[in-house]
């Protein structure tokens, strides 16, 4: 009898607690907002553009926030919008297209012609990431040949707001055939990346429900006994 209630309560322990972690909400790692400061933008179209962040927190990268708009060229020279998350090396990001972590492509339209952080889902992609990593959000149109700038993507130009990573450009038809960084090195543009922690704390409700769960077992246990 002993034996069982023991296992009883073992198994209550690791439903309750396992609820806790099933349903753990992705939260805000790293930001940037300009909002507010002194602003500059970036064209993306011909020239790619890319923010290196470091990650605070170990779990799973789920999605990321970019202060974008599309630029509304009526209808004329308008390409999806294409966001890939990819490793960096010596903290610049890495070169190939074709070897990124996730990779989003998104139709034009779905972009606002208003600056908004754009939320975009990796949650597909089941990404591990581990604090102190060091990646990069890039953006790039679709069409490699497009030379029309079709977004713009917001940012600080005059201070190096964001510690944890630059911004980078890529444009081989200038020359610039690899990530290069701004000639002063400051340039930060507004992003959120979200992550889902592997050992999320339990919230409150749930922690009281393990306690009722606990005690109602042992009150059981003692009812028998006494029987």
């Amino acid at each position: 009898m002993k034996k069982k209630f023991l296992v009883g309560i073992l198994i209550s322990s690791f439903l309750v607690l396992g609820s806790g972690i099933a349903n753990a909400t992705p939260i805000v790692d790293q930001e940037y907002d300009p909002t507010g400061e002194v602003n500059t933008w970036s064209g993306i179209g011909g020239t790619d553009k890319a923010q290196v962040f470091t990650a605070g927190l170990s779990g799973l990268l789920t999605g990321v926030d970019v202060l974008i708009r599309r630029q509304d060229n009526q209808g004329k020279d308008e390409d999806d919008l294409i966001v890939d998350i990819r490793n960096t090396v010596g903290g610049i990001p890495i070169n190939d297209d074709l070897n990124t972590l996730a990779l989003v492509q998104i139709t034009a339209l779905d972009v606002p012609t208003t600056y908004d952080f754009y939320y975009v889902d990796l949650s597909a992609f089941n990404m591990q990431i581990t604090a102190g990593d060091m990646l990069s959000i890039a953006l790039r149109t679709a069409n490699p040949l497009l030379l029309d700038t079709c977004y713009s993507w917001e940012g600080n130009a005059n201070n190096n707001s964001y510690e944890g990573g630059g911004h980078y450009y890529r444009n081989p038809d200038y020359g610039y055939d690899t990530w290069t960084s701004f000639p002063n090195g400051t340039y930060d543009y507004g992003f959120r990346t979200y992550v889902e922690t592997l050992n999320p704390v339990p919230e409150p409700a749930t922690m009281l429900l393990f306690v009722t769960g606990i005690v109602g077992l042992a009150g059981s246990g003692l009812r028998r006994k006494k029987q």
